[in-house]
């Protein structure tokens, strides 16, 4: 079993163990894998929110989705952007959009799909009582008449399917804020400490990361003015007394002996790495010891403003929460 299968049959055993919500970001996930999830949302009552974007699912995984999301009692929200879905997988979701009695939202963006699936998935969308929301942005073969389409079905203006995209993440990151807020009224205990590890070249990225932790009660530790001195001892207290290391992973990181001696040193004191993505995607060269590092670990796109916030309330909620 590969990578990919691996984090597909895992991704699949926590939707049968009954979990609400299921991430299998950035595995590498194909078709063959998205038929063994397929297998377990239908069989399931409990799954609310499944996030699949980033992997390599064909129209034949989206088809084999399409028929458990009909299918599906509790589904809310289900994201496949990032992935390989032309018209003939969006003319499948646009099937279970029309079946499913508890889908909300579907978010589609970063494929390969054009006005064709998009009015299919309008149609779908004007005949549900439960759809509010449709993302198909960066999909370069959709045009005005496509977004005009959508926005006509969900009873709002005409607006760029970008804004829709934006406003929707921004409702979503609040439902997270009123999350954390309720689950844990008071900061995290202080005095966690967290490492940032990054290059230069992106650090007002790495400082509003570093903000925002120590804004929630966490120690950071961070190379703010460049180290002066003995750079190796410095690196290593970073990481020993580190719980958790967040790599800002970029082709510059890559490039960087220094950043590739922390990123090992983390990884061999068994440190929590927490990837973000701050441009376009990358998450390591194929076959460079970035993408090795990084295998199997969930990331979180960074890359403008609203994804920043959102991916930084899902590493509160999800990652540093548990160090």
């Amino acid at each position: 079993m590969n990578h990919a299968e691996g984090a597909a049959a895992a991704a699949a055993a926590r939707i049968r163990e009954g979990a609400k919500e299921v991430s299998a970001t950035g595995k590498g996930i194909t078709s063959e894998g998205a038929k063994v999830l397929a297998a377990a949302i239908a069989k399931s009552s409990s799954l609310q929110l499944l996030w699949l974007d980033h992997n390599q699912i064909t129209d034949e995984g989206a088809q084999a989705l399409a028929g458990a999301m009909g299918r599906s009692p509790s589904l809310q929200t289900i994201w496949l952007g990032t992935n390989l879905i032309t018209d003939e997988g969006a003319e499948a979701l646009a099937e279970a959009v029309s079946q499913s009695g508890s889908l909300q939202a579907v978010w589609l963006g970063d494929n390969d799909i054009s006005d064709v699936g998009a009015k299919a998935l309008a149609a779908a969308t004007a005949k549900s009582a439960t759809l509010k929301f449709i993302d198909l942005s960066n999909n370069p073969s959709v045009t005005t008449a496509g977004e005009s389409a959508i926005a006509d079905a969900l009873n709002g203006p005409r607006r760029p399917v970008r804004d829709l995209a934006l406003e929707a993440m921004r409702r979503e990151l609040e439902v997270v804020r009123q999350q954390l807020s309720a689950a844990s009224p008071a900061a995290p205990a202080p005095q966690k400490t967290v490492m940032v590890s990054y290059n230069h070249a992106h650090q007002s990225i790495a400082f509003k990361v570093r903000d925002t932790l120590r804004a929630k009660g966490y120690s950071v530790v961070i190379d703010e003015e460049g180290i002066h001195g003995d750079f190796m001892t410095w690196m290593s207290r970073a990481v020993n007394q580190a719980s958790a290391v967040i790599v800002l992973a970029t082709r510059e990181y890559e490039a960087s002996e220094y950043c590739k001696m922390e990123a090992q040193l983390a990884v061999t004191k068994h440190k929590t790495i927490i990837p973000l993505i701050p441009v376009g995607g990358f998450a390591g060269t194929e076959g460079s010891w970035l993408e090795i590092i990084l295998a199997g670990k969930m990331w979180y796109d960074v890359s403008d403003d609203a994804k920043f916030a959102l991916a930084m309330a899902r590493v509160l909620e999800r990652e540093l929460s548990t160090i």
